[in-house]
């Protein structure tokens, strides 16, 4: 996320505002929201590296951050739910490559 994106809901501005507040590569985390019919989903995809600070200790900052997204959530009559996915970018990137792709010759990739 850069300085210019924007986004349709105050939820999203407020959650991206305190999610790359915590991260230390702000510059590579990506925030996407998507909204249906009463339903706001957030989707967060941070650098491996800060993937274990927004999970935090026993997932305890993840957990503040869904329960966030759903109270404001509640406050404007709508869902809303915060997903944190799972992280392939940053330095392991190229090493993590047979998670999406189940042909992934991972002897190949080691050999390189």
């Amino acid at each position: 996320m850069n300085a210019s994106t924007t986004y349709s809901s105050n939820i999203t501005r407020v959650l991206s505002t305190v999610i790359l507040g915590i991260c230390c590569k702000p510059e590579e985390c990506v925030i996407t929201e998507s909204s249906h019919i009463g339903q706001l989903h957030i989707k967060v995809e941070p650098n491996m590296s800060d993937y274990a600070l927004l999970c935090g200790r026993k997932g305890r900052t993840i957990r503040a951050l869904k329960h966030l997204a759903n109270q404001a959530g509640l406050m404007e009559h709508i869902g809303a739910d915060l997903e944190l996915a799972t992280c392939l970018r940053g330095e392991n990137e190229k090493a993590l490559g047979f998670l999406q792709n189940p042909g992934y010759d991972i002897e190949d990739a080691l050999s390189k």
